[in-house]
């Protein structure tokens, strides 16, 4: 799921290691998801080992979470 495709190159892997990269050190990245996203996250796992994914609370009843994924700088 992409709201805006022009903005695809930031969730590769190239895409993500440039976000990460430009992290000072303790930084952290958070990227918001309607979903999970199974490949992005394991994208972003490959650059960041440590990174998260957080599941909201839905945002009304029987609606599925959204999900929030961390990661800091490597």
């Amino acid at each position: 799921w992409l709201a805006a495709s022009g903005n695809a190159r930031l969730y590769d892997a190239e895409g993500l290691r440039l976000t990460l990269s430009a992290l000072r050190p303790g930084g952290a990245l958070a990227v918001w998801s309607p979903c999970r996203n199974a490949a992005f996250f394991a994208a972003l796992r490959a650059q960041s080992p440590d990174a998260e994914e957080q599941s909201t609370a839905p945002w009304a009843a029987g609606e599925p979470p959204d999900v929030v994924y961390l990661a800091g700088k490597p």
